[in-house]
C-alpha cells in the first residue's frame, strides 16, 4: 500500500454506521437473504423472457446520432433554454436563501436551485390568477430576471466551503463514469415524443389552455386541475420557450438534481465514495428513468422532498438545531407539497422524524418545529386558496361532496380508485390488507412493470434492521422508514414511490461504503 493511501486510511472520519450484530452474524444473514434473492430469480418461469427482453435494450434510445440539422438546432436551443431557466432559478435561490449562513450559503447550489424553481413556480402562478399569462411580457420577464442573475453571479462569485482534500478512489471514479452514463441514456430518452396520458389530459394540456386563455382558469370537468400544480407550471413557463422538448429536459433535469442532492448529502456528512454510490443507486432505478422521459410529477416532487431531507439534516447536525436550515428545510417541504396532494405525508413524517431524534430539550425541539411547519404552510397556502376561489373547496376534488355543498360532485372516490389509492381502514382491519402492503416492495421488485424500481428496495431491505446509524443518517433512516410505510399503505401505484426512494438508497449506499471501509 502506497503511503498516501495509507495516510487516507489514517485519516479515515469518524464512521457514520455500525452493525447491531456481530459481524459474523451479519454476514450469515446477508448470505442467507443473498442466497434466497437468487433462488427466487432462478425459480420464476419467466427469467429467460426476461433476459431476452432485456437484451433489446440498444433499441430503446433514440437515434440521436441520426439527428437531421434542424432537429439538433433545436435540442441545442431547448438545452440553452434550459441552461438559461437553471442560471435564473439559482440566481432567485441564491437571495431567497441569503440569510443562511452568509459564509456557505452562496455555495449550496442545488438547495439555491430547489428555490429558485420554487420562486418561477409561484410567480408563473400569480401572474396567471391574475391573467398575465401574455407571451411577450412572460419573455420580457425572464429575460430581465435572467441578466439580473448572470450580473449577480459575476459580481458575487459562489463561496464554497473549503474541505479537507479527498483523494479519488477506482470505486469513486467507477460510480462517477456510472453516473455520468446514465445522465447521458436519460437524456437520450427525454428526447421521446410525448405519449404520457397524463400529460396529454392535464400535466400540459392544462398549461397549454391557460395560455390560451391568458391565465388561469376554472376547469372543474378535470377534476386533476384542482390537485397542487407547481410543476405544471413550470411546465407552463417552457411550453412558449420550447414545446413539449423543453418540459422533458426540465423533468430530466429534476431527477439529475436529486441524484446530485443524494451526493453532495453523502459526500458531506460522510465520504465522497457514499455520495457517489446513492446517486448512482437512485438514479439508475429504471423507474426513474421512465419518469424522466415524460412531462410526470414525480421527479419535481422528489426532488424538493430530498432537498427538504437535506436541508433538516443539516439543520439536525448542530445543536442547538439551526433555526435557518430547519425554515429552509420547511420551505422545500412546502414546494414538494406544491407538487401533489400524495406528498403532503412527509410533512409530518419528517417533522416526527426531527422531533424524536433532536439533540436538545423539549421546549427547545417545540419552538424549532415551528420554523419547519410554518414555511411549509405558507407555501401550501396558495393552491389551497386558488383551489377555494374556484371550486368552493379548498381540498379539490378530495372531500367535495362534504366541504362544498350543493356543487357538482366530481366523484372523488373513483379517482382515488383508479389513481390506486388504497382504503387505509381495509387494510389495517384485514390480513390481506396487511400483507398487500407489507409486500409491495417485493411486488414492486417482481411484479409491477417488469421490475421497474429495480434491486435497490430489496437489497436495503436488511439494512434497516440490521445497521445502527449516526447523525444525520439516523434522520434519514426514521424518514425513509415513515416514508416508505406510509408510501405502501396509501397507494399502490408504483411512481408515487419514487420520492421514498432517494432516503433509502442513501442509506444503503452508507452501510455499505462503512463496511468496505471497516473490512
Amino acid at each position: 500500500m502506497s503511503s498516501a493511501n495509507r495516510g487516507a486510511r489514517r485519516a479515515r472520519p469518524e464512521p457514520r454506521a455500525a452493525w447491531r450484530l456481530k459481524p459474523q452474524m451479519t454476514g450469515c444473514l446477508a448470505l442467507a437473504w443473498g442466497l434466497g434473492l437468487g433462488w427466487y430469480f432462478y425459480s420464476r418461469p419467466d427469467w429467460v423472457q426476461q433476459w431476452r427482453m432485456w437484451r433489446m435494450w440498444p433499441q430503446l434510445p433514440p437515434p440521436i446520432f441520426q439527428m437531421r440539422p434542424a432537429a439538433l438546432l433545436s435540442l441545442l436551443k431547448d438545452l440553452a433554454c434550459l441552461a438559461g431557466l437553471t442560471l435564473l432559478a439559482h440566481g432567485l435561490g441564491r437571495r431567497l436563501l441569503s440569510w443562511l449562513e452568509p459564509e456557505t450559503a452562496s455555495g449550496e447550489a442545488l438547495p439555491c436551485l430547489a428555490a429558485g424553481w420554487g420562486a418561477l413556480g409561484l410567480g408563473m402562478l400569480g401572474l396567471g390568477l391574475l391573467k398575465l399569462w401574455r407571451p411577450p411580457l412572460v419573455l420580457v420577464l425572464l429575460a430581465g430576471l435572467g441578466a439580473w442573475a448572470l450580473w449577480d453571479l459575476l459580481k458575487t462569485p459562489p463561496r464554497f466551503e473549503s474541505r479537507p482534500a479527498e483523494p479519488w478512489r477506482a470505486w469513486d471514479m467507477a460510480w462517477a463514469a456510472g453516473l455520468a452514463i446514465f445522465a447521458g441514456l436519460n437524456l437520450a430518452g427525454a428526447l421521446v415524443p410525448e405519449i404520457f396520458y397524463d400529460a396529454l389530459v392535464y400535466h400540459l394540456a392544462l398549461p397549454e389552455l391557460y395560455w390560451l386563455r391568458g391565465g388561469i382558469v376554472p376547469t372543474p370537468e378535470i377534476a386533476h386541475s384542482g390537485f397542487p400544480m407547481l410543476t405544471q407550471m413550470l411546465y407552463g413557463l417552457c411550453l412558449p420557450l420550447g414545446g413539449d422538448q423543453l418540459t422533458h429536459l426540465l423533468n430530466w433535469s429534476f431527477n439529475l438534481g436529486t441524484a446530485l442532492l443524494l451526493y453532495d448529502f453523502g459526500r458531506r456528512f460522510c465520504a465522497r465514495g457514499a455520495g457517489l454510490l446513492a446517486a448512482l443507486l437512485y438514479y439508475s432505478m429504471p423507474l426513474v428513468g421512465l419518469l424522466g422521459w415524460k412531462a410526470s410529477a414525480e421527479p419535481a416532487w422528489a426532488f424538493f422532498q430530498t432537498a427538504a431531507l437535506y436541508a433538516l439534516a443539516r439543520g439536525y447536525c448542530v445543536v442547538p438545531s439551526s433555526r435557518e436550515w430547519l425554515a429552509a428545510a420547511g420551505t422545500f417541504m412546502g414546494l414538494a407539497m406544491g407538487t401533489k396532494y400524495q406528498a403532503w405525508p412527509a410533512l409530518p413524517i419528517l417533522a416526527l422524524s426531527w422531533l424524536v431524534l433532536a439533540r436538545e430539550p423539549w421546549r427547545s425541539r417545540l419552538s424549532g418545529l415551528g420554523w419547519f411547519l410554518g414555511p411549509a404552510a405558507l407555501l401550501a397556502a396558495p393552491w389551497l386558496i386558488k383551489n377555494a376561489a374556484f371550486y368552493s373547496n379548498p381540498l379539490y376534488p378530495f372531500f367535495h361532496d362534504s366541504l362544498a355543498c350543493g356543487l357538482a360532485d366530481p366523484d372523488w372516490r373513483r379517482l382515488l380508485r383508479e389513481g390506486g389509492g388504497r382504503d387505509i381502514a381495509a387494510v389495517l382491519t384485514s390480513w390481506q390488507g396487511i400483507s398487500s402492503w407489507a409486500g409491495i416492495h417485493w411486488a414492486a421488485m417482481f411484479e409491477y412493470s417488469e421490475s421497474v424500481a429495480g434491486p435497490t428496495l430489496l437489497m436495503a431491505a436488511p439494512l434497516f434492521l440490521l445497521c445502527r446509524f449516526l447523525p444525520p443518517f439516523n434522520l434519514a433512516w426514521l424518514a425513509g422508514l415513515g416514508l416508505c410505510a406510509a408510501g405502501m399503505l396509501s397507494t399502490v401505484t408504483l411512481r408515487y414511490l419514487l420520492p421514498c426512494f432517494p432516503a433509502v438508497c442513501l442509506i444503503f449506499a452508507v452501510a455499505l461504503h462503512e463496511a468496505a471501509g471497516s473490512a
